[in-house]
């Protein structure tokens, strides 16, 4: 029976991003026009370089597709013999220059299968597809997550219908981003650090998941600092616990009994957070070796770049993006044909609920358990998400950027998982069921 959950969950994964690509024709406002542009470079086997402009591929999908903007009418024909990056945002820069590329590579090869599909319009609509992809792996990975915590079955529906259907992970998923990974990133690296810890899995796993997750994105980055914080309390957890307690037999999914096996010791989880942090850093200063050389122009001089220079940021700028992770399903971006009311009601309460169940988690979860680690792990990283940004930005480009709250998206199967507490609650849960079927419905509605 979980397996056919599974299965449903995925399913209704594939189908609504399937909805949202075919509903939702035109480019995103959100740089997807980059990203569109280093898609097709990544899948001839190109980098995009600091100071390299868009090229005819992306500026004629654009140009063809408009975009979801005000700006839309100041757009060159669709038809028009030449097309010059001057013409289109940012002065043409290709802004996408500071991300790797892993996602692209792994997107554009999968579009290229895709494109021969029906249905498949083009290369952007078989990347967009691909998100289906992306989002499915995520519901796989949470839900073994939930299943090595022994969340049950209809405490884990509510939470991963929550997780697929809200908008922000849709327009994420159904258009070319990076961030369709956050989700899957964070999910797979919270689930290698429990399998370590577990003993049902070698060092190297988690050690890999992380380097591989900010080898995508640095944002993904929220996702690692979720799972080694995750350590980090069961270290002072385990310094509290008895021997006998730290070895008991815990609660399996559904009631089954699962044993975790012999507790780690401080020194093996300082072990491991050596090694992953030294993993993360070999892939972020070999990438950042890589896109220096490569530079055509320095990132300062990029218009983009200018736009947002400062001298200095004070108290108030940093204090300002302290909530903007928490959570990050608040202020996501609705295109048009999302902008219901009905959706804009949905959403706050999706962000209202999940916030309010994070700290239920906190507060109710039992004191030494795995849950309230995680629920500690992910609302710290999350509130650490927007001003670690301001400062990143600040002392390595001189600037000041108002990060979204979908930067902090990969902590998300965290405070799910966190939100499984309060759901332990026969009240609670029906009431979060009832809700997300409500969700679902108006989604699926709106999408179809």
């Amino acid at each position: 029976m979980p397996v056919v959950v599974l299965g449903a969950l995925v399913l209704l994964a594939c189908v609504l991003v399937a909805g949202y690509v075919d509903t939702y024709r035109t480019v995103g406002p959100i740089d997807e026009l980059q990203h569109i542009d280093y898609l097709y470079r990544a899948a001839d086997g190109e980098i995009v370089a600091s100071g390299d402009k868009v090229r005819e591929p992306a500026m004629r999908e654009e140009a063809c597709r408009g975009i979801d903007a005000e700006k839309n009418d100041d757009l060159p024909p669709c038809d028009a013999a030449e097309l010059r990056p001057e013409q289109f945002q940012e002065r043409g820069f290709n802004t996408a220059y500071i991300h790797p590329p892993t996602y692209y590579a792994i997107t554009g090869t999968l579009a290229r299968g895709l494109e021969i599909l029906p249905g498949m319009s083009n290369f952007v609509t078989a990347g967009r597809a691909v998100g289906m992809a992306w989002l499915g792996l995520a519901v796989v990975l949470l839900w073994f997550v939930f299943a090595d915590l022994g969340v049950r079955t209809s405490i884990r529906v509510p939470l991963l219908l929550l997780m697929i259907c809200t908008p922000v992970t849709l327009h994420a998923s159904s258009t070319i981003t990076p961030d369709a990974t956050a989700l899957a990133a964070g999910s797979a690296t919270l689930l290698a650090v429990l399998r370590w810890e577990a003993r049902r899995a070698s060092w190297i796993w988690p050690v890999v998941v992380c380097a591989l997750a900010i080898a995508i994105k640095a944002t993904n980055g929220v996702a690692i600092v979720v799972a080694l914080g995750y350590l980090g309390v069961r270290a002072v957890q385990g310094r509290r616990a008895t021997p006998e307690a730290a070895s008991e037999p815990q609660a399996g999914a559904d009631g089954a009994s699962v044993v975790v096996g012999r507790p780690r010791t401080g020194l093996d989880i300082a072990r491991l957070l050596a090694a992953a942090l030294a993993g993360v850093a070999l892939v972020a200063v070999a990438w950042l070796a890589v896109s220096s050389s490569i530079q055509d122009v320095d990132p300062r001089d990029i218009p983009m770049t200018q736009r947002f220079q400062v001298d200095s940021i004070g108290y108030d700028e940093i204090r300002a993006k302290v909530n903007i992770g928490f959570t990050p399903l608040k202020d996501g971006y609705l295109p048009p044909f999302m902008n219901t009311d009905r959706l804009q009601t949905l959403t706050t309460w999706s962000n209202v609920l999940v916030g309010a169940g994070v700290i239920a988690g906190i507060a109710y979860a039992a004191a030494g358990s795995r849950l309230r680690a995680i629920a500690l792990a992910a609302v710290s990283a999350s509130l650490l998400t927007g001003p670690a940004l301001v400062l990143w930005s600040f002392f390595t480009s001189g600037i000041y950027v108002k990060n979204p709250p979908r930067y902090a998206l990969a902590a998300l199967p965290a405070l799910l998982v966190a939100c499984a507490v309060p759901l332990e609650q026969r009240i609670l849960r029906w009431t979060a069921t009832v809700f997300a079927a409500w969700l679902t419905l108006a989604t699926l509605l709106v999408v179809w």
